[in-house]
């Protein structure tokens, strides 16, 4: 063993007898981003209505429910800083902040496009927001609430977990599996390369890559010892458009036809004294359990969060209805030390998914946040609008690792119970049907959309009513995910390349053939067509636009003949051309389109400038006599739409 793996060895073998000043204060503080938060005196929660544009304060005794509302468009997620409340207001680009007791107004904050996450340091003296359409994050001070630093980071990032050390944050974007460092000494952000997850051929038994994807709020545990990653690790290269073959439910995931495409996973990581994650550390954890009224229970995983005794870790699945709850990661040093403990990476060094006894509990609909007040964790379930007691002590199940190759995942399952009938706002601001669809796009448990089993939801591939910026091989050929904010109403028909008239018509479709659903009425159908119509628009980033470079790019976009097809309030003529290969080729929005790379129907144009470069075949318009500089005026326009 060489002398540097032996330093490492000594020193997380330090860190681990006990290092003072690694972890929180209070081990409820909640070291990530998150939908809900308690309150200091550990009386109540506070969660964020995004579509009502409110906050609440629910009292966990009485249940009495205390609603701030006409806050803005969109407040996403909650922090506590001290005494002070902040909520980003995605889709106002402002933080508000808030008094914790008297809920008044302190600060209401312009930032860039699309503030998302928030996270505090536990003694209130700093907090950090990400701006996701900028890929920055924030660092203001708690006291005075001016805006100290802004740390470029990387495309689209929304989730952040903050080390109890207050030198080390780690944020993460939904696109790529992409995974930061930002030393907060010094300012600079790293790509922490995440190892690729594989599972196995049945054919063969050769590793089966997957694709990665982060799909929540992330959080380091209160010893700050390890940090956990919500993701989806996806085998979207198989040429098959069957999205609805389930899990196998076992020791290890296999690639199609025998398995599933969709594989919510848990990563778990050391970061013992803080710094970029150890590349020995790293574990897979598949979320894969049974219950009785739930079925399978597979979906992605909208947050993690710890519990204060730095073993359980908790997931909200809010396709699922369901919390699942599992042991974290094993002691890191016996890793390291050759302990009885499995191996997990096969001989290129990908990891193999593991499985592990985990605990079930049904909750309300669309679980998004959780957090612990004392001994007890509370769960948000925001379709239902309640705050529900998760009863996490009665999820201690006997845990133990089960082998790679062999036995199966068991688990123990039970409910939550209401803190409140009452829901957190007071006024719903969607109709019943716009409702009732929204809970349909996002289920992957009614069978009517998807087959129980195969973890995929509409919300599965259009995260959050946009894209995953992933390329599914479909039976049709290659798709690339597309987006839906801001509804498809203008921009009917809908799909790259068929006439399918409305989205309601697509989500039939789709949920009846790909993705194994059966029984879906026609007016169900239409109400998920209602709901993706309330889906909010990209808000663009301007701030780092120049605007002469903007106002010299929409000459050019008329001179090259690209407003021949694209044009009007959501820069579509409706119509459909042959071109790319194809027979007819539906003309996609430009409106937020800097927000939906990889671009073309089979994603085979990573950036904008590689659009305007082939642009110059004058398959669609032609930009063959534009200079460099006019290319890229023409492509800062179009990050304006």
């Amino acid at each position: 063993m060489n002398t540097a793996r032996l330093f490492l060895i000594a020193s997380i073998a330090a860190a681990l007898t006990g290092c003072p000043g690694q972890g929180l204060q209070d081990a409820t503080f909640a070291t990530g981003t998150s939908a809900m938060v308690a309150s200091t005196d550990a009386s109540a929660v506070f969660v964020a209505n995004p579509n009502e544009g409110s906050i609440s304060r629910v009292d966990i005794d009485s249940g009495t429910v205390t609603e701030v509302s006409g806050l803005g468009s969109e407040p996403t997620r909650i922090a506590r800083a001290g005494r002070n409340l902040v909520i980003p207001l995605r889709g106002d680009a402002a933080i508000v902040v808030l008094d914790e007791e008297t809920l008044e107004e302190q600060a209401r904050i312009q930032t860039g496009a699309e503030p998302y996450g928030v996270v505090a340091r536990e003694d209130g003296s700093r907090f950090y927001v990400t701006i996701s359409q900028e890929g920055v994050v924030e660092e203001y001070d708690g006291e005075s609430l001016q805006l100290l630093r802004t740390l470029p980071v990387g495309p689209d990032v929304r989730w952040m977990a903050l080390h109890p050390n207050d030198r080390d944050l780690y944020v993460a974007s939904p696109f790529g599996g992409a995974l930061y460092w930002i030393d907060l000494d010094s300012g600079i952000a790293t790509p922490v390369e995440i190892p690729t997850v594989s599972g196995l051929s049945p054919e063969d038994g050769t590793p089966v890559p997957l694709t990665p994807r982060i799909t929540g709020d992330l959080a380091i545990s209160p010893d700050g010892r390890q940090l956990a990653v919500p993701m989806m690790n996806v085998e979207n290269n198989s040429p098959n458009g069957d999205l609805s073959a389930p899990n196998p439910g076992a020791v290890a995931y296999y690639a199609p036809p025998q398995g599933g495409r969709f594989n919510s996973t848990v990563l778990t990581t050391s970061v013992i004294d803080g710094g970029a994650p150890a590349d020995e550390f790293w574990d897979a954890i598949l979320v894969n359990a049974s219950h009785s009224d739930l079925g399978q229970v597979a979906s992605y995983a909208a947050s993690v969060t710890w519990g204060p005794d730095n073993k359980q870790l908790l997931l909200t699945l809010e396709s699922s209805d369901a919390i699942v709850s599992l042991e974290g990661s094993h002691t890191p040093v016996n890793l390291v030390l050759g302990s009885a403990a499995p191996t997990r990476r096969n001989s290129a060094g990908e990891l193999l998914l593991q499985t592990r006894q985990m605990s079930v509990i049904r909750t309300s609909e669309g679980p998004r946040g959780l957090a612990f007040v004392g001994d007890e964790a509370f769960t948000y379930t925001y379709f239902d609008g309640l705050i529900e007691n998760v009863h996490a002590e009665r999820l201690q199940v006997g845990y133990q690792q089960t082998s790679r190759f062999g036995g199966s995942t068991g688990s123990s399952e039970g409910s939550t119970s209401r803190v409140t009938d009452t829901t957190a706002w007071s006024e719903n601001a969607l109709t019943d049907d716009e409702r009732e669809g929204r809970r349909m796009f996002y289920s992957a448990i009614d069978g009517r959309m998807a087959n129980n089993g195969a973890g995929v939801s509409c919300s599965t591939c259009h995260f959050e009513g946009r894209n995953d910026g992933l390329t599914w091989p479909l039976e049709d050929g290659a798709r690339q995910t597309p987006s839906l904010a801001g509804g498809t109403n203008d921009t009917n028909p809908v799909t790259w390349t068929l006439s399918v008239p409305s989205a309601a018509d697509e989500a039939f479709a789709t949920s009846q053939g790909r993705m194994g659903g059966n029984g879906l009425s026609v007016a169900a159908a239409n109400q998920i067509g209602a709901y993706i119509q309330t889906i909010a628009p990209v808000t663009v980033s301007t701030r780092q636009l120049d605007p002469q470079a903007i106002a010299r790019g929409a000459v050019v976009f008329e001179d090259a003949g690209c407003d021949d097809c694209h044009s009007g309030a959501r820069m579509t003529d409706n119509q459909s051309y042959p071109m790319l290969g194809l027979s007819n080729v539906n003309t996609p929005p430009l409106t937020g389109i800097a927000a939906t790379a990889p671009y073309f129907h089979d994603g085979s144009a990573p950036t904008l400038r590689d659009v305007l470069v082939f642009a110059r075949s004058g398959e669609m318009g032609d930009t063959s006599s534009l200079s460099d500089a006019e290319m890229a005026d023409l492509e800062t326009y179009l990050r304006s739409l």
